[in-house]
C-alpha cells in the first residue's frame, strides 16, 4: 500500500463555497429560517440538495434566481 504525498488539497479558507445553508437564504430573502426550509422543500425555482436530513442549496441556481 503506498500513498502519494504530493497531492496537494485546497485550504478550506482558499475553496470557493458552493452551497448555501437554509439559514443564509433565510438572510437573503428575509424571511424566517422556518418559512425557508418550507420554501426549499416545495420550490422548484433552484437547486435543493437533501443529504439525510439536511439541506443545501447550491448556490449557482439561486443566485440567478434571486438576482436575476
Amino acid at each position: 500500500f503506498s500513498t502519494n504525498n504530493n497531492t496537494v488539497q485546497p485550504n478550506h479558507s482558499e475553496r470557493k463555497e458552493e452551497v448555501y445553508l437554509v439559514s443564509e437564504v433565510a438572510e437573503k430573502l428575509k424571511i424566517s429560517e422556518r418559512s425557508a426550509y418550507d420554501f426549499c422543500k416545495s420550490t422548484k425555482e433552484f437547486k435543493v440538495i437533501r443529504c439525510g436530513r439536511s439541506i443545501r442549496i447550491q448556490k449557482e441556481s439561486f443566485d440567478r434566481w434571486f438576482y436575476g
